[in-house]
């Protein structure tokens, strides 16, 4: 709750500010009044108001003299003026004292109310950028390769000018406000993320690099990373002259840069364009990202300036795509199933504005398709893990050749299975289908499962345990377990409603058998997990 100094030497206009106003809405928790300015800046001293709802003409001190007092001991203080007149002097001084509203006498409440929460606003916005100003410092004391880099990420977020203006307060010796700058933004590809110590050894070969080429091209540079995996470069020069930041050197210099990092794992390098003034300098970045994406698109140029695309170049999967892919899976079109992964990689090709995230998702959703065919024909056992694990694979895939690969890589593999457990055994893959439909079901048994197949109950437990190693009955508990650690990540279901789920009429029971399988309650694995 703020707090609201009304300084005004006219009782009545105070106190009936004071009682038609809902403060508590407004989140005004204390208000304190004066009648002139001397004793308001008597009040300031110990109230240290948020806010000062204040008139300009009166008697001892006006509330121009009033307020250029209150800036001394609070610059950040939210000023609203109020008067009865009109002098233009009152509004050059209210601009000048940076007045967040001046309200003309007699007081429409409605546009006081608008103004008291504009205040607000101001008063919100100069705590943060006074806050930030105070993680800057503790930044600087503490290191000031730190503040280069918190400085580096900043730049890449739009409409941050205000903190940009608090964070030059300690750079401005280094980054000129009004200097050319380009960014640059490195990805690296590693099989993995990148672990303490490879980012240790990644940070060593760019500041050398850039200590030695920059000199050279006599331009400066501040950098970080972004993420675990991306590199952020700012380059800047504090010269009149715009070819010394021009896309050409960059490129030259990105190029040299390139063939350490290569050693290290793969990279691929985006150029923004080059701009005028800091507070540009998200276009150029924003470019940078655009142009790292055409990496993806085309695995053979690993360094690439962004060019402005001529019309729309983004591809959109319509759902018939889906469906298509998922009925060629349950009829085992293999050849038909290659062909739409080729044609869609062909037709994404020629879409290269379009996001790599967006398409990595499109085969994220093609190969979750394949793994639950696979799951319903008894092939594999579809975990609760399994997705995750699918997307951080795609996550790391850097190349679109690369993605198709992958895909195709799955597919053949979901044939060959297929084509294998068919010669080996189809009643196998009866009653894992039969698992597979039927989990839910209480009532549902093993002596279910004979009748189905036209085999004795003796005969098929056998055959299971042969072809899996397991028991048809302790299968059919991890798998109901299996979907349970599922259901248990969403909030809204009950455990008694989980249990019943997947084939539980006793709760408790469904609890001593999750313990039993995961080594937690069910209440313990949905904390943790």
């Amino acid at each position: 709750m703020f707090k609201l100094l009304i300084v005004d030497d006219e009782r009545l206009t105070r106190e009936g500010i004071i009682k038609h106003l809902n403060w508590n809405k407004l989140g005004i928790g204390e208000i304190e009044q004066a009648e002139n300015g001397l004793q308001a800046l008597e009040i300031c001293r110990d109230f240290q108001p948020d806010i000062i709802l204040s008139d300009i003409r009166m008697a001892k001190m006006n509330g121009i003299e009033f307020i250029q007092s209150v800036k001394d001991l609070d610059p950040d203080c939210s000023i609203i003026f109020m008067s009865a007149y009109t002098d233009k002097e009152y509004y050059k001084a209210a601009i000048q004292l940076k007045v967040v509203s001046f309200i003309e006498k007699p007081i429409d409440l409605s546009e006081l109310e608008t103004a008291i929460k504009n205040a607000i606003t101001t008063r919100l916005e100069r705590i943060k950028i006074h806050q930030y100003s105070k993680t800057l410092q503790k930044m600087q004391q503490a290191n000031a390769d730190t503040i280069k880099a918190h400085f580096t990420i900043q730049l890449t977020r739009p409409n941050s000018s205000e903190q940009i203006q608090e964070s030059l307060k300690y750079l401005k010796d280094f980054i000129p406000l009004d200097g050319h700058f380009l960014t640059v933004t490195i990805a690296l590809h590693s099989p993995e993320a990148l672990v303490p110590d490879q980012q240790d050894a990644m940070k060593q070969i760019i500041d050398s690099q850039l200590d030695s080429l920059c000199p050279r091209y006599h331009i400066e540079y501040i950098w970080a990373f972004k993420d675990i995996n991306t590199i952020i470069i700012h380059f800047f020069t504090t010269s009149d002259n715009p070819h010394l930041i021009s896309e050409r050197k960059i490129s030259e210099l990105c190029r040299k840069l390139y063939t350490p990092l290569k050693k290290r794992c793969n990279v691929s390098i985006g150029i923004g364009n080059a701009v005028k003034n800091i507070d540009k300098v998200y276009e150029s970045y924003t470019q940078a990202a655009l142009a790292l994406q055409k990496v993806f698109y085309c695995a053979t140029i690993p360094i690439t300036t962004y060019r402005r695309s001529q019309g729309s170049m983004v591809y959109r999967m319509e759902d018939s795509l889906l469906k298509s892919f998922e009925e060629k899976l349950q009829n085992r079109d293999g050849s038909g199933l290659e062909l739409m992964i080729r044609n869609l990689t062909a037709d994404i090709r020629n879409m290269t504005d379009t996001q790599v995230n967006v398409v990595k998702n499109i085969y994220f959703r093609l190969l979750s398709l394949i793994m639950d065919q696979t799951d319903l024909d008894g092939i594999t056992s579809r975990k609760s893990d399994d997705d995750q694990f699918l997307w951080d694979v795609i996550s790391r895939i850097n190349t679109l050749n690369d993605l198709e690969n992958f895909a195709l890589e799955k597919l053949d593999s979901f044939i060959h299975q297929y084509e294998n457990r068919s010669k080996t055994s189809l009643t196998v893959s009866t009653i894992l289908h039969q698992i597979h439909q039927h989990y839910a079901e209480p009532t549902f048994s093993i002596s279910q499962i004979s009748q189905s197949v036209g085999l004795s109950v003796a005969y098929i437990c056998v055959l299971f345990r042969q072809e899996t190693g397991k028991t048809i009955n302790t299968y059919i508990t991890e798998y109901r377990m299996e979907k349970a650690k599922a259901l248990l990540k969403k909030p809204n279901l009950k455990n008694s409603d989980i249990a019943a789920m997947v084939g539980y009429n006793d709760g408790d029971y469904f609890s001593r058998n999750f313990k039993k399988i995961t080594g937690y309650s069910p209440s313990e694995y949905r904390e943790k997990f």
